[in-house]
């Protein structure tokens, strides 16, 4: 997972990459502000797993793709669009799994929906709600949690 502090200048400072090895653009995908005006950005490593062996642990495979931001004073919180999952950062950039999303049930001959959560914000309740775009159509939906 990368989470980019941005450098403050006029001007872009994040670029966007094509990545022939894994089959799209990379570049940042959200922008949040975290204590007194410190610009954080995700910037993932989407698309197929293959075209990313060697940046695991180990040298194996991994699927990260940070996604959505929510600055709060403790502590960021990133969707992972390709973990499935809602990660913590503390401002050590110590990382932890707060939830991991399960595949959405589909009628036969369809295989569940990986998870693909892509933006977090914390509502008005206190709890958190975390958009889920599914991998096929018609299975979107909003996810609300007390972390």
């Amino acid at each position: 997972m990368i989470v980019a502090d941005v450098a403050t200048h006029d001007g872009p400072c994040i670029p966007s990459a094509a990545a022939p090895s894994i089959g799209e653009i990379v570049g940042p995908h959200d922008i949040a502000f975290v204590g007194r005006g410190n610009a954080v950005t995700s910037l993932g490593l989407g698309g197929h797993p293959a075209g990313r062996a060697g940046l695991g642990p180990l040298g194996g495979a991994i699927d990260s793709n940070p996604y959505g931001l929510l600055a709060e004073p403790a502590q960021l919180h990133v969707t992972d669009a390709g973990g499935n999952s809602l990660i913590s950062v503390a401002a050590d950039r110590a990382t932890a799994v707060v939830t991991t999303f399960a595949p959405t049930p589909a009628p036969p001959p369809f295989h569940p929906s990986e998870a693909v959560p892509t933006e977090v914000v914390r509502g008005p309740d206190g709890a958190v709600y975390v958009s889920n775009k599914g991998n096929r159509a018609g299975v979107g939906e909003v996810l609300r949690f007390q972390p």
